[in-house]
């Protein structure tokens, strides 16, 4: 690749990652649940993390046997994927084979997205707290402790699971959502939509 092809392929990359920036933080009504294509969500989701791990020589692989849509707020489950590849980047800093992957799946109904590191998994003493909010493991100044929370949080909203998966043998966080959110749910955000638009 000639260096007139790479300026070109790093404009393009910084291109889509302010664009995904500017959708992330817009102020889109978060309420409504739309068709999103699972490929699109990681690849918008990795473009935030991808010079980061290139530089660090973290090794981030994705297998998704077949691209499938589902309903969801896009822009949360970026936000949940985006904690959960920053929690690993941080928690393999000091390994030596420095890798993660992402793995989603459907079948039809559910929808489940795993996403695994090379850690050796959580502590056993801790893994009952890793959901409270303000806990952390990291380092004062390095954490919030609110991201696997926030994480917990948004995944509800989407009728869905998110929990540590005690069973892998390296570090791995599983989201289960359905394929369709359930009807009630979207009768509600009719209503609330209709309320705003009657103040």
């Amino acid at each position: 690749m000639d260096l007139t092809s790479k300026i070109k392929t790093v404009i393009d990359r910084i291109v889509k990652i302010i664009t995904n920036l500017r959708t992330f933080a817009s102020d889109k009504d978060n309420s409504q649940f739309e068709k999103n294509s699972m490929k699109k969500i990681i690849e918008d989701t990795s473009l935030f993390c991808m010079n980061r791990f290139q530089n660090d020589n973290v090794k981030f692989t994705v297998e998704i046997p077949e691209d499938f849509t589902f309903e969801c707020q896009a822009q949360q489950l970026t936000q949940v994927l985006l904690n959960l590849l920053n929690n690993s980047f941080y928690a393999i800093q000091d390994s030596a084979n420095k890798w993660i992957h992402i793995q989603a799946h459907s079948d039809g109904k559910t929808v489940e997205i795993a996403v695994t590191d090379s850690g050796l998994g959580i502590a056993k003493d801790i893994r009952d707290k890793i959901m409270q909010p303000f806990f952390t493991t990291k380092e004062i100044g390095q954490g919030t402790g609110l991201g696997l929370s926030t994480a917990q949080g948004i995944i509800k909203t989407h009728h869905g699971r998110f929990f540590y998966n005690e069973t892998s043998k390296n570090t791995q966080f599983v989201i289960q959502l359905p394929v369709v959110q359930p009807i009630a749910n979207t009768a509600t955000v009719t209503t609330l939509n209709a309320n705003r638009s009657a103040v």
